[in-house]
């Protein structure tokens, strides 16, 4: 026969009982040694003979045993907890509770009633009541949890101040630090509808009691999600996966997929429902409904900078980059009458569609500004474009463009022919040598005058040739040049008031005078009872011209008084001395 040991609190041998570990007081059995801790690692060991009789073996306070002698002697002990550093009180307690099946290397609470705990850590699932089917690894791990069933969690403090919850997954150390409350149907529902309707569908895995759900469905794989203080309270089927995630003041955590290092809530008592973020080292201040992919190498980002950004309610997608897809993966459309659409962009990058032309062209609406057309168009024979009475029409060689009836351009290559109604045309033909222009009224008329700009076979107006044949006391040029190039001018004085010398001072009235090359002149004098034109009189009067001085000499009477003379008109045409 073997003995089994016992390690007992006391031992009380007149009476012939002992107190164990959980203060019941039990009877002998034959053949049991109970084993008395005492201080400095040492016992007192009393043995009980077949018939129940105990003795204490002297020298038995320090056990030579090995653990496989002991176990030799029974192989198993009728005890559920060992203690080990029995001065820390449970703190590493390795037991079984009976009943609930739930095993622990810790302070697992042993009066729990929820089944099937597996708890490792010290003030792993120490308060654990109802909950069942949790596996905590870790100190503090599950420290809280009174209610609730199907977490696991693994690592430092990780779930450490949940109360209640249900179906989490929590790997790394601080990983839920924060999540404690249970969560009101109502507070879920205002923001994430579709999370509410799966978890009442599922109250076995949500914890749903016809108000209230508990913190579930939610799976943290990373250190410090949600680590500080301050951090999130209420949480719901969100995934997170990455160290240090949402590391900040976040109080609602809904609906959301997190992946990545760093990601950040940047701002106060933010919230975070029915997103996904894909990267790292992103500011994600109150990310709601949202898709962000992207992260960037020099700092962190918003969400909205990401390379690709989507606001979900609004089923809106953004991508933060140029857009290119090879040709090798996209099938080819040329003429095939599946393809009816065509992709269109706005100035802001938005892209729609359109229905696709049937005819390949240019577009009914016109070419867009700054974007011509830069090849050929070709017609077919007889081909013509219309608008109302307007036509112009493109035939093999041929064009002719039409106003109605009697107006139009016909261009060929033997002939320009532009008419407007019946009797005003221009007709140029290679088998004419000449213009036959066509008018009624006054033939050919200029709009303005153009005489002073005439070159040398410029045609010229009526007005010009008027003023060519006319007079004047202004200084005008007669669009002809003297033998040196330069060109010749004209003017006209009339002077009624003659000096009583004949001479006449014509600086004032002709300037920069080089060269006479014409002169017309018609006296008045009637003290004589003559007028006549040109430079003398009968061999009695005669009339000099130079550039400043014009003479009138009377030969019978040098002495003359010539202011007699009633007026003496003078025609010059001359060249400048400058131009």
């Amino acid at each position: 026969m073997k003995f089994r040991e016992i390690i007992v609190k006391s031992i009380n041998t007149e009476v012939g009982n002992y107190t164990d570990i959980n203060d019941e007081i039990k009877p002998f059995k034959p053949l049991d040694i109970y084993l008395v801790p005492k201080k400095g690692g040492f016992h007192d060991r009393y043995v009980a003979d077949e018939n129940g009789t105990v003795s204490k073996q002297e020298g038995g306070s320090v056990s030579t045993d090995t653990l496989n002698a002991v176990a030799l002697r029974g192989n198993s002990t009728t005890k559920n907890e060992i203690v080990l550093a029995s001065t820390k009180g449970r703190a590493a307690t390795i037991g079984l509770n009976e009943t609930t099946y739930s095993y622990y290397f810790g302070d697992m609470n042993p009066t729990h009633t929820g089944s099937s705990n597996v708890g490792i850590g010290y003030n792993s699932l120490n308060n654990v009541t109802t909950g069942s089917n949790n596996t905590a690894i870790g100190n503090y791990t599950l420290s809280s949890i009174t209610e609730g069933s199907n977490n696991i969690t693994l690592g430092y403090a990780a779930g450490y101040q949940l109360t209640k919850a249900s179906t989490n997954v929590f790997l790394g150390h601080y990983s839920g630090f924060n999540l404690k409350t249970e969560i009101n149907e109502s507070d879920l529902a205002a923001f994430s509808p579709a999370a509410v309707a799966y978890m009442k569908e599922q109250p076995a895995l949500s914890g749903y009691n016809g108000t209230t759900f508990n913190t579930s469905l939610n799976t943290y794989v990373g250190g410090a999600i949600n680590g500080n203080s301050s951090g999130p309270t209420r949480a719901a089927m969100s995934t997170i996966i990455g160290a240090s995630t949402l590391n900040n003041v976040l109080y609602r955590n809904f609906n959301n997929i997190v992946i990545g290092s760093g990601n950040y809530m940047k701002t106060a008592n933010s919230m975070m429902y029915n997103s996904i973020i894909i990267g790292n080292s992103i500011y994600l201040p109150n990310q709601n409904d949202a898709l962000a992919i992207g992260l960037n190498r020099d700092r962190r980002i918003y969400a909205h900078e990401a390379i690709i950004y989507g606001e979900l309610p609004n089923k809106r997608l953004t991508i933060n980059a140029p857009l290119a897809v090879s040709h090798y993966y996209m099938p080819n459309a040329q003429g095939d009458i599946a393809y009816t659409k065509n992709i269109v962009a706005k100035p802001d990058g938005t892209f729609g569609w359109e229905e696709k032309s049937n005819f390949e062209g240019i577009p009914l609406n016109g070419t867009q500004a700054g974007k011509p057309v830069s090849g050929k168009i070709e017609f077919s024979e007889n081909a013509s474009i219309e608008s109302g009475l307007a036509v112009m029409r493109v035939d093999n060689g041929y064009i002719s463009f039409k106003s109605g009836l009697s107006t139009g351009i016909n261009v060929s290559q033997n002939q320009v022919f532009i008419k407007q109604g019946t009797e005003k045309y221009i007709n140029m033909s290679n088998e004419l040598d000449k213009i036959i222009i066509g008018s009624t009224g006054s033939g050919i008329d200029g709009a303005n005058y153009y005489g002073d700009s005439y070159e040398e076979n410029s045609f010229v107006q009526k007005k010009y040739i008027d003023q060519k044949s006319s007079y004047s006391n202004n200084d005008e040029t007669t669009g002809g040049q003297w033998i040196d190039g330069k060109p010749i001018y004209k003017k006209t004085v009339k002077f009624d008031t003659i000096p009583s010398t004949g001479e006449i001072d014509l600086t004032p009235h002709f300037s920069d005078v080089e060269t006479i090359v014409s002169n017309q002149m018609f006296t008045e004098w009637y003290n004589m009872d003559v007028a006549f034109a040109g430079n003398q009189y009968r061999g009695k009067a005669f009339i000099t011209v130079q550039p400043e001085m014009a003479k009138i000499e009377y030969v019978p009477n040098i002495d003359y008084d010539y202011s007699l003379i009633n007026s003496f008109t003078l025609t010059l045409e001359y060249t400048k001395r400058t131009l």
